[in-house]
């Protein structure tokens, strides 16, 4: 594992500074404010620095870093009370969906070659 170099810490100052020094946590963005409800957007921030040499032979090191932020939901405050609305990961839901498929083919396929095989059915 290579050692952390001057430019993988300006990656590492530079993402603090874009989350506000969350780090990896909840962030809340601004209040968005209609009529007498207010709402305020939450989401989870990650962060991620690494580097090695860039041709192997240690003489150009090359860094990367990655910022991710995935919607958590909204703190809905109406009349004095706050509610939590957690936000729809279609991504997820869409897997999930193909997920059952691929696992419905699969026993499809195993009850019906099981049946083709069966002696004395012809």
């Amino acid at each position: 594992m290579s050692e952390p170099t001057v430019l993988d810490e300006a990656w590492v100052d530079v993402a603090r500074k874009m989350v506000g020094d969350a780090g990896g946590g909840a962030v809340f963005g601004p209040a968005v404010v209609r009529d007498d409800v207010t709402m305020v957007p939450v989401a989870r921030v990650s962060v991620w620095s690494g580097g090695e040499t860039a041709d192997g032979g240690g003489e150009r090191p090359a860094s990367a870093a990655r910022i991710t932020a995935r919607p958590l939901g909204a703190l809905v405050v109406t009349h004095g009370k706050v509610c939590w609305r957690p936000a729809l990961d279609v991504n997820k839901v869409i897997l999930g969906g193909q997920v059952v498929a691929v696992v419905a083919l699969l026993v499809a396929g195993a009850v019906l070659g099981s049946r083709r095989r069966c002696p004395g059915t012809g």
